[in-house]
């Protein structure tokens, strides 16, 4: 275990390094980034884009199964299938409605994420329901749902302050340009750092509470995690939405975040790695 634990702590150096670098690279070029000419079609990126707004509702939804399905292993909730079924979609349809009333770059691309995130949920839903051992500790189970929904959420209230806070216009308005440091408060429009639709890709890192060890199947998750996290910062880049600071901000606030949990349960005893 302490092998792999030292792996990890080694991969999360690297990813440290990575983003720090890339976050200076973006402070002292964002300007000229956002300055290049885009190309006309972009559909693939609105989807993207309009996919990174739902996208959290897969990790929370995951947790809450944990979490009931936890309960009622330990006989502290009594409630039949087709209701437990019923709660799983709430958070979903949640962000489903979010989904349509921000996005207004194209409603076609609304529909198809949206119901490409209920097929992913129902298939989860089924998933957990076929496979019922995979909840082997209960208690910590419980514990490690409850982190994952409170520290989500938590993180998407704070991002949303941290809009408001710095107050940044976005590369669409490059004449009113001001680097991520310089605070200054003009409108309630201005919103850009740090970027919302990055920091919704990268809770899907925060699934790796839920997993009982590091193993193949953990790294296959966190390799495909990055990839999607990546795919989403890009778009809401090549979209002229967002500078490089503020996509990396949002990497870096959740993984900081992600990699303090890790280590300070470690140190606790309750093992999530």
């Amino acid at each position: 275990m302490k092998n792999k634990i030292n792996h990890y702590y080694i991969y999360s150096g690297i990813v440290f390094i990575i983003l720090i670098s890339l976050f200076i690279l973006g402070s002292v070029y964002d300007f000229k980034i956002a300055s290049f000419k885009r190309a006309e079609n972009l559909n693939l990126a609105v989807f993207i884009s309009n996919l990174g707004v739902v996208i959290p509702s897969i990790p929370l939804t995951i947790a809450l199964i944990y979490l009931i399905k936890s309960l009622k292993l330990k006989n502290k909730l009594k409630i039949n299938n087709i209701i437990e079924t019923l709660i799983y979609f709430i958070i979903p349809l949640v962000f489903i409605v979010f989904n349509f009333l921000y996005e207004k770059q194209s409603i076609v691309y609304s529909i198809i994420s949206n119901l490409l995130c209920l097929i992913i949920i129902s298939s989860l839903i089924y998933y957990f329901h076929i496979n019922k051992e995979i909840i082997s500790d209960p208690d910590l189970s419980i514990y490690k749902s409850i982190i994952v929904l409170i520290t989500i959420i938590g993180l998407l209230i704070l991002v949303n302050i941290l809009k408001l806070t710095f107050n940044r216009p976005r590369p669409t308005n490059l004449e009113l340009y001001r680097n991520w440091w310089n605070i200054k408060w003009t409108s309630w429009k201005h919103n850009s750092f740090p970027s919302g639709h990055t920091y919704s890709a990268t809770t899907l890192l925060f699934v790796l509470l839920l997993f009982n060890k590091i193993n193949k199947k953990a790294y296959l998750w966190i390799s495909f995690t990055w990839l999607i996290i990546i795919i989403v910062a890009m778009s809401r880049i090549v979209l002229n939405k967002h500078f490089l600071t503020d996509v990396v901000f949002s990497m870096l606030l959740s993984f900081t975040i992600l990699t303090t949990i890790l280590i300070i349960n470690q140190k606790k005893g309750k093992l999530f790695i």
